[in-house]
């Protein structure tokens, strides 16, 4: 399929970024055939899908998990699509999800009827609105439902029409910090999006862990034929006569092609490499007005501990909030420094012993954290960590004392290493209004298109599972057109 007469340094596709859904839209481009090239600035592919090793243990950089796998999930579709089923051997935690407040140990299982058996045990009085609310989440086709959706403005709304327990309100509330937000802030069909395909279809974890996952799309990707630079940057988009032409790399090399995907952040792609003076001013003025998502403070940690000796149960994700009201300044440790407050925690040696030593585990400790500067976080970073410490060990006794190994990761590590902006977890922040009017995977420019977590469908965004999605749209996308 590919078009004809191309010279070595010319290419049908041209990708900015090695990040998943870079991966995903070059594996399906270059399987029908196109000559594909994926760029990335770093010495390593996977964006924050990566993993790293230190001191014998390995640490995923910010995905604790995967959703949507069930057998029509948007993960499953793009694994199965592109030949992968028999080379991702994928496990599952259970529970996915536990979530440990002042009264209760509320656990998300793998069979959403144990899921609802154990919430209405703990709030009878609301057994039956229980079971409607998971049941008008789960059930049916997701297209079916978003007019009824759209109807709460806020996911807050949505658990007021179900529920009237404030505490069951408030526990339900807890993952949508997956995203960064509270439920009062956060657009509804994003936070039932998140609830559908990554809580309720959530918990599975590649065996060999996220480096696997990734080298698994990667090394498809190659025989394929697609090509990959990675220690390479991309400083300008070429636009002649608002169309890509290709693109120029450090020391004015230049990569013709017919399209270029952008899987790099939004602000980056569209203010640096396409440049204002490219695009409309109503749509700069767009872009730069929107509010991205938070960011976060991570720790990890590498201990000579197991967990089941501090804590009996076993989890995916697992989140610790010692409160039932919270606000934006309580969710953020560059404000909240109470060492008397949540966190977030995953632990993948449970389930993928190669994490680490025998005995040992490989642990992830977090927090939301808003950006700040180099010069803030110089100071701030340590404290931060003995803060973050001193929360974790409400649940697990002398955490301090079987640390081994430990790095962290500030916003701004995470800015560095992606260019995201404001070191974003989740593209921008799913907020009413401003997911809706998100910016589309097509662009002002002709032959340019983005394909990352800045993109999203209906409200939905975030996650390997919605980017792989994405991803697959945009590529199938390019094919109608050539063909």
């Amino acid at each position: 399929m590919s078009i004809k007469g191309l010279k070595k340094d010319q290419y049908d596709v041209v990708i900015i970024g090695a990040g998943i859904g870079g991966l995903v839209c070059g594996c399906y481009l270059a399987k029908a055939g196109l000559k594909v090239l994926i760029v990335e600035k770093n010495d390593k592919p996977g964006g924050y899908c990566r993993s790293f090793m230190r001191g014998g243990f390995t640490f995923d950089a910010c995905v604790h998990y995967l959703g949507s796998y069930r057998e029509d999930g948007q993960l499953r579709c793009v694994i199965r699509e592109l030949n992968l089923e028999n080379k991702i051997d994928m496990l599952r935690m259970n529970p996915s999800n536990l979530m440990i407040t002042p009264k209760y140990k509320i656990a998300f299982y793998n069979d959403i009827d144990r899921t609802i058996d154990n919430l209405q045990k703990k709030f009878f009085s609301e057994r039956e609105n229980i079971k409607n609310f998971f049941k008008v989440i789960k059930e049916g086709k997701f297209i079916d439902k978003v007019t009824y959706f759209k109807k709460f403005t806020t996911f807050d709304q949505l658990l007021k029409e179900y529920f009237k327990n404030r505490e069951l309100q408030a526990i339900l509330s807890i993952p949508l910090l997956n995203l960064g937000l509270l439920a009062e802030d956060i657009f509804g069909i994003s936070a039932v999006v998140l609830y559908r395909e990554f809580i309720l279809d959530g918990g599975y974890y590649p065996k060999g862990g996220m480096r696997s996952f990734l080298e698994a799309f990667l090394t498809e990707f190659k025989n394929w034929g697609g090509k990959i630079k990675l220690n390479t940057k991309v400083n300008k988009i070429i636009v002649r006569k608002n169309k890509v032409s290709g693109v120029m790399l450090e020391k004015d090399n230049i990569i013709y092609s017919k399209y270029v995907i952008s899987s790099a952040d939004s602000t980056q792609t569209f203010l640096n490499l396409v440049g204002k003076e490219n695009l409309p001013n109503k749509f700069i003025q767009k872009i730069e007005n929107k509010i991205p998502s938070m960011s976060m403070f991570i720790l990890y940690l590498g201990i000579n501990k197991e967990s089941r000796d501090m804590l009996s149960e076993k989890f995916g994700a697992l989140w610790y909030w010692p409160m039932y009201e919270w606000n934006h300044s309580t969710i953020d440790i560059t404000i909240n420094r109470s060492p008397f407050s949540g966190f977030f925690c995953s632990i993948p040696s449970m389930y993928e012993p190669s994490y680490a030593p025998v005995g040992n585990e490989s642990i992830r400790l977090s927090a939301l954290a808003s950006f700040k500067d180099d010069g803030f976080w110089k100071i701030y970073k340590n404290e931060a960590t003995e803060i973050l410490l001193k929360r974790a060990e409400k649940l697990f006794p002398n955490l301090s004392k079987y640390i081994v190994v430990k790095e962290t990761a500030t916003p701004q590590s995470l800015y560095k290493y992606t260019s995201n902006y404001q070191g974003a977890i989740y593209g921008w922040a799913s907020l009413p209004g401003q997911v809706e009017e998100c910016v589309s995977f097509k662009t002002p420019i002709n032959n340019l298109y983005l394909c990352s977590q800045w993109v999203a469908f209906f409200g939905i965004q975030g996650g390997v599972s919605m980017v792989s999605f994405i991803a697959r749209h945009v590529a199938n996308f390019i094919l109608r057109k050539i063909r």
